[in-house]
């Protein structure tokens, strides 16, 4: 799976092996992305949202309609003024889940454990 990547998955993927976060075919490697958006002409009310992208599979998946998973929007006439709390609920989880969830493996019938991970934010600075 990892020849028919581009460079820049197949570097990401390498070097997240290399440092040991990757290490089972079952861990899930996960970019977050932060940005606001605007959602009337007349800027009255803007909404943040944070997006989850998975980078396991090939990149024709990762920004496609179904690739990209939205974890959080916060609605609101202003911009929300600590961030903070709203992804704390998210980073826990993530915490517990990067200790390893076991889970059953129908194809192979047997449990496993699954990790997942947040190796890459992205977001837009001013």
């Amino acid at each position: 799976m990892l020849l028919q990547l581009p460079f820049r998955d197949f570097l990401i993927l390498v070097i997240l092996k290399s440092i040991c976060i990757i290490q089972d075919p079952h861990d899930i490697a996960l970019a977050i992305s932060i940005d606001g958006a605007q959602l009337t002409m007349k800027k009255q009310s803007n909404a943040w949202l944070v997006l989850l992208l998975l980078f396991n599979p090939p990149p024709e998946i990762h920004y496609k309609h179904d690739g990209p998973m939205l974890a959080l929007a916060t609605p609101g006439p202003k911009s929300p003024g600590n961030m903070e709390s709203f992804l704390y609920p998210l980073f826990e989880s993530m915490a517990m889940s990067s200790e390893g969830i076991w889970m059953w493996d129908v194809v192979n019938s047997s449990y496993f454990i699954n990790g997942a991970y947040i190796c890459i934010a992205l977001a837009d600075m001013l």
